[in-house]
């Protein structure tokens, strides 16, 4: 008992010191050396270095700086000097590069294709050449290039093959990229051309336009995308994760750009009219120049274009005028009332002698139509329908113009007067109308 409170006693006096060391002795006493805290803190620790005092911003003298400038300049004379031989192999391997490839070019752009096209009298060989000679060239200088600093790069850090192989990849994919989009626009050019030849196909040029601009987006989008992944090394599932969601919140923005989107869509399925077309949509009345994934480009006759967007020309009222098998053009003449029934009869007669004859008028299926129809307030009238056989506006008014002067020459010739707005007025006591003029003022 004794022993154990002076183990307690001991414990009470050394808080806040540390024990340094204890051993049991022979009898059972307990000896406890103590050492200050702080003592033995400072004793084991290490003690704090001064706080750097702030470096000073000088500008180097001129003469440090020309000493720094020719010392760097040795240093890469002394790089050059040891690499002399690797330097010669790319730029020799460079050089002869470019002379295979222009050797190869002007080899097969001279001899084969020039001798192919006089033979077969084929084009699409040469358009095929022209739309990949480029690209295609592009790509084996860059492969030439990479291939002749291999043994440059073998004696340089990992870090600049690694640059120069990336560099390999991006120029393949902009010469694939380049290469697709020259082939998009050969294609292009020829399935416009078949569709140019080929009767009833109107829209097909609109379809084609459309399909050309949808591949194109589609291959900038799958190369940006491997250059993204394969080049710059960035992680595109999150990013295509992330842009979906942007491009959630871009379609609920832009619902009448979509909504135009899939107006285009509908236009080249339905197929209402045709590049050329003479078109009436909501209120412009012109010649359709273009169909476009946002709106469609209509010139009006007075010179003006109007961009209508595809969504109001899918929903609206489309009036073809190009689509009409002929122009029909209905017209009246009137005659003053003191015509007789003679002369009304002779000028239908003259009538159907001018139009009956005329070639602008199918007379088995559309022969023109001539009645003596109305009795208007000042004139009586003949009514006159007739179909122009043709679709040029050109030609319908210079037949109009050929009409209108004969009938005026044999109108005059026969003594018909044309009538023009006019009234008559009756004095009271006129001796053609007493009685009922007297009856009326009776009544009155």
């Amino acid at each position: 008992m004794r022993r154990f409170l002076l183990l307690l006693v001991s414990l009470f006096a050394i808080s806040g010191t540390s024990f340094a060391a204890s051993e049991s002795l022979p009898d059972g006493k307990i000896v406890i050396v103590v050492k200050d805290f702080d003592i033995v803190r400072g004793a084991t620790s290490t003690p704090a270095a001064p706080p750097a005092a702030p470096k000073k911003f000088s500008l180097m003298s001129p003469r440090d700086w020309y000493e720094g400038v020719a010392d760097w300049c040795a240093r890469v004379g002394e790089w050059f000097q040891d690499r002399a031989g690797d330097l010669l192999v790319f730029v020799i391997g460079s050089a002869v590069t470019f002379g295979i490839i222009f050797l190869l070019s002007f080899v097969i752009r001279r001899f084969f294709l020039q001798k192919l096209e006089e033979v077969l009298h084929v084009s699409f060989q040469r358009r095929l050449y022209e739309a990949f000679h480029w690209p295609v060239a592009c790509f084996l200088c860059c492969l030439g290039v990479f291939i002749s600093a291999q043994p440059l790069l073998k004696s340089m850090p990992g870090i600049y093959s690694l640059i120069w192989l990336r560099l390999l990849l991006a120029s393949l994919a902009v010469s694939t990229v380049w290469g697709l989009f020259r082939l998009i626009g050969l294609l292009d050019h020829f399935f416009q051309r078949r569709a140019e030849r080929t009767p009833g196909r109107r829209m097909d040029s609109l379809l084609i336009d459309l399909i050309r601009k949808t591949v194109k987006v589609v291959v900038i989008l799958i190369a940006a995308l491997f250059i993204l992944q394969n080049i710059l090394n960035l992680n595109i599932t999150s990013l295509l994760a992330g842009a979906g969601v942007v491009g959630l919140a871009i379609a609920f923005a832009a619902q009448e750009t979509i909504a135009n989107v899939f107006g285009s869509i509908m236009i080249v399925l339905d197929r209402p009219f045709s590049i050329g077309d003479r078109v009436r949509i909501g209120g412009v009345d012109g010649m359709v120049e273009a169909v476009g994934l946002r709106s469609t480009q209509i010139r009006s006759l007075d010179g003006f274009l109007f961009c209508v967007p595809n969504r109001q020309v899918a929903d609206g009222t489309i009036e073809n005028i190009a689509m009409r098998p002929t122009i029909k053009c209905p017209f009246s003449i009137g005659l003053t009332y003191d015509t007789t029934p003679e002369k009304m009869e002779e000028a239908c007669r003259i009538l159907h002698e001018i139009l009956d004859g005329h070639p602008g008028f199918n007379m088995e299926t559309q022969p023109p139509i001539i009645y003596f129809t109305d009795y208007k307030d000042w004139s009586l009238n003949i009514s006159v329908i007739v179909w122009f056989q043709t679709l040029d506006y050109l030609q319908f008014l210079r037949w109009k113009h050929e009409i209108n002067l004969e009938i005026l020459r044999r109108f005059n010739a026969a003594g018909l007067n044309f009538a023009f707005p006019t009234s008559t007025t009756f004095v009271a006591g006129d001796r053609n109308y007493p009685l009922e003029l007297a009856s009326n003022e009776r009544r009155s």
